[in-house]
């Protein structure tokens, strides 16, 4: 997290990046907000939704409910539940070089802005 952010908005940024690394080619990366519809508007199908699950399980050093993750509707949804796991101190903040890491080991790189 770069000084200066706020968990809320770090949360918002990594959520925003993961997303755009899921979500399928023909759709841009640059319309991914937090009212985005993940089934509706980035054609996210139940699979992807676990996956996203695993993805913040594995940034954010927490256990999501797969059926959490099933139930949520957009991009601002799933920052809600990881501010939730970090607020009820069940989750962490990665580092920024964590989050490079990350992205570079799914082969994202860092390009995902």
């Amino acid at each position: 997290m770069t000084q200066g952010t706020s968990t809320a908005e770090a949360v918002r940024e990594m959520v925003t990046k993961v997303t755009r690394c899921l979500i399928t080619p023909d759709i841009d990366p640059g319309t991914v907000g937090m009212d985005s519809d993940l089934r509706q508007d980035l054609g996210f199908q139940s699979l992807m939704l676990v996956e996203l699950g695993f993805a913040l399980q594995d940034l954010y050093d927490v256990s999501v409910d797969s059926e959490e993750v099933l139930g949520v509707r957009t991009v601002g949804d799933v920052r809600d539940v990881i501010l939730r796991q970090l607020d009820a101190g069940a989750a962490r903040l990665p580092a920024d070089e964590e989050v490079r890491d990350w992205l570079e080991s799914y082969g994202y790189g860092t390009d995902t802005e």
